[in-house]
């Protein structure tokens, strides 16, 4: 079963009970790179992997790849958001739209936390607001 960007991949305890639940944010088949993030932990970030290694957990069935997006549940059509929603999804948008272009650089943690100053100093917000909206836009799929 082959990955790719935007899999949701679960990994259960020895008990059955969900350890976690990881999204593919980024992939290079030829340098065998994954990067996933949790979408459980609130305060997870992006961690870089091996894509052969990877395979073979969900081919030994340590991981499952999740037949539907967990995420799809809590996307909202633009004309059922209130005026006051839109411009805090705008305006978050406005201040991480340029991060997010910035793959792979801004998934490696010394680079990322360079990037987010430098957005902190020109959008003038904090490193705690740009976080924020970086992890619910790599949770949720790359969509608003």
């Amino acid at each position: 079963m082959n990955l790719f960007v935007n899999n949701v991949l679960r990994r259960d305890t020895p008990e059955g009970k969900i350890q976690d639940c990881e999204r593919i944010l980024w992939i290079d088949r030829y340098k065998d790179a994954v990067v996933t993030i949790s979408i459980i932990d609130k305060n997870g970030l992006p961690k870089w992997g091996h894509l052969s290694e990877l395979q073979n957990e969900l081919d030994a069935g340590k991981v499952m790849k999740l037949p539907y997006d967990p995420y799809a549940k809590f996307m909202i059509p633009e004309e059922k958001l209130t005026p006051k929603e839109i411009e805090v999804r705008d305006h978050a948008w406005s201040c991480i739209s340029d991060i997010v272009e910035l793959e792979p650089n801004v998934y490696d943690k010394s680079e990322r936390f360079q990037i987010i100053m430098d957005t902190c100093q020109r959008k003038k917000k904090g490193k705690k607001f740009i976080y924020k909206y970086l992890r619910y836009y790599w949770m949720g799929g790359g969509r608003w």
